[in-house]
């Protein structure tokens, strides 16, 4: 019987695991969980010293010490909370007494716009300058905490997504520059996230590395999929051939759903 994990949300996945060639021929064991049952390739019991773990409603393997982490982390700040309610609602006040009002004129001049009487309809102009407002400090501290899975790093992620903040993708890409193993497709994890248009001009190196190269894929998914760049970016395309030609069986089939919702587009 293959090995199931049901999601908070009430989602059940499959675990499963397969051969995938690397570049110098040898070939590599990987595991992934997927929502249908593939009995060929479904096991019955994870792999030794992995764990499961949920965030945002994806489910991953990780290493056993690295979900142990999140799940102290969860519980000491469930512990915690009811300690901390009266001292972080002293915090809330006295910030807000603090806290100065917002120069939104001077903030739209920032922004290059050049009547800011003008009518506007929100869009990249308010994630613009939601950004400002949240200030490079706060976005900085927002990627380390998501990065280390802390507490308080889901809201942190749904805020930099909801901003789709530029600043926010450029730092997760020099983290996964410079990291390895879990971090590093942690950082491409949270690249795909905040769905940033920028970040399609980095889906071609992200599938060209193998260690990432299935989070690199969920990068181009969420942009094409959240709508976060046209369907019709002659960009496209040519990222969604080369991930639907890449060794690793889990990015091709990520590649075929793409096209599938770009052919519903063309074809609705």
């Amino acid at each position: 019987m293959a090995f199931t994990y049901t999601t908070g949300r009430g989602e059940t996945y499959y675990l499963h695991t397969t051969q995938v060639p690397l570049r110098d021929g040898q070939l590599q064991q990987v595991h992934y969980f997927a929502p249908v049952l593939n009995p060929e390739e479904a096991v019955d019991s994870l792999p030794i010293g992995y764990s499961v773990a949920e965030t945002r409603g994806a489910v991953r393997l990780v290493r056993s010490e690295t979900a142990e982490r999140i799940q102290v982390g969860i519980e000491e700040y469930g512990s915690a909370r009811k300690a901390r309610r009266v001292d972080e609602r002293r915090k809330r006040a006295d910030a807000r007494a603090r806290s100065g009002h917002i120069d939104w004129l001077g903030l739209a001049h920032d922004l290059g716009i050049t009547d800011p009487d003008s009518a506007m309809d929100g869009g990249d102009v308010a994630r613009d300058a939601l950004e400002r407002i949240i200030g490079e400090d706060n976005i900085r501290r927002a990627v380390d905490l998501a990065l280390a899975f802390a507490p308080g790093s889901n809201l942190a992620e749904s805020v930099l997504g909801y901003v789709r903040s530029e600043r926010a993708s450029a730092l997760a890409y020099e983290a996964y520059t410079v990291s390895e193993g879990e971090r590093a497709r942690n950082a491409v994890r949270l690249i795909a996230e905040i769905q940033h248009p920028k970040a399609l001009g980095w889906v071609e190196e992200l599938l060209g590395d193998d260690r990432v190269a299935q989070a690199g894929v969920s990068v181009l998914s969420r942009l094409v999929l959240g709508r976060a760049v046209a369907p019709d970016d002659p960009r496209v395309e040519p990222l969604v051939a080369l991930a639907a030609g890449h060794q690793d069986a889990q990015v091709r089939r990520q590649a075929d759903k793409i096209r599938g919702y770009l052919a519903e587009r063309r074809n609705g």
